[in-house]
């Protein structure tokens, strides 16, 4: 199997550091495709690369939300990504760049991976799909959008949970701190020290849970896991999620604000010291 660097290089993208200014054909997003080549293979990354690189979107940030919300249709419509050289006309007429600037936008209320992904989807719907004489049913257009909603949002949990499982196995293999920090690093390229504490903190409580896991988006595990959730929330919260309920991370942030439990120094320090690296940047 070709390495993800080689596969780069034949697509004409160039890989550059995290802190890097890109240009036209190039990306910092080397831990995003490399997850993405490791779940989909060699040639849904070339695809999804060349879907950049040779169409009139060229100049358009080959970033990681666009990445993964390209990705994730092309998973989610495999017909449409098995056309051939229409896949590529297609996207001639879809401006990315546009559906990115929307999508920043709208960040504090969609995910930009997934606001990308609804920018982009009507154009590819149209010509893929052209909407038939029927009424549609709209009760089963809602039913499947909530279904690959869930399935991404589970696909998106998965990988994180996998990712803490690896990092809390090298956590507990580098007990020193400043070397772990430089495998995290190196590894991983992960240079926030609380994203890792908390990934690991959630694989270790909720990692072999799938009954909870499967149910609960990552912000919702993010809070069940957190120390500022006391063990009787933590219960009675698991209790609603085992009997069919749907619980989100505000949800469980609202009880433990109300009683002066939560403040965003507090978590953030928290995660920092149970992670037991240091409360910045990685080392």
């Amino acid at each position: 199997m070709r390495t993800l660097a080689a596969i780069c290089a034949d697509v004409g993208v160039e890989i550059l550091p995290t802190t890097a200014t890109v240009r036209a054909g190039q990306t910092t997003a080397r831990s995003t495709l490399q997850q993405i080549f490791e779940d989909r293979g060699e040639g849904h990354v070339i695809q999804l690369l060349r879907t950049f690189t040779e169409t009139e979107n060229h100049r358009a940030r080959i970033d990681t939300f666009a990445l993964h919300a390209i990705s994730d249709i092309m998973v989610a419509y495999p017909s449409w990504a098995d056309s051939g050289l229409r896949w590529f006309d297609v996207f001639d007429r879809v401006d990315i760049a546009a559906a990115q600037r929307q999508a920043k936008l709208n960040r504090g209320v969609v995910p930009q991976r997934y606001g990308v992904a609804a920018a982009i989807f009507p154009a590819l719907q149209s010509e893929f799909a052209p909407s038939a004489p029927v009424k549609p049913n709209r009760k089963a257009l809602a039913a499947a959008a909530r279904a690959a909603q869930d399935a991404a949002r589970l696909a998106h949990v998965e990988r994180r949970l996998e990712l803490g499982r690896k990092l809390a196995a090298l956590r507990d293999a580098t007990p020193n701190n400043k070397r772990f920090g430089r495998a995290v690093r190196e590894q991983f390229d992960l240079h926030d020290s609380l994203e890792v504490a908390e990934m690991m903190r959630i694989s270790r409580r909720y990692g072999e849970r799938p009954e909870i896991f499967r149910k609960v988006g990552w912000r919702g595990l993010v809070e069940l896991a957190s120390s500022a959730t006391s063990e009787a929330q933590r219960r009675e919260l698991e209790a609603r999620i085992l009997a069919g309920e749907r619980v989100n991370g505000a949800e469980i942030i609202r009880p433990s604000a109300t009683i002066g439990v939560r403040t965003p120094r507090s978590a953030s320090a928290d995660a920092a010291c149970r992670a037991k690296i240091p409360g910045r940047m990685l080392p």
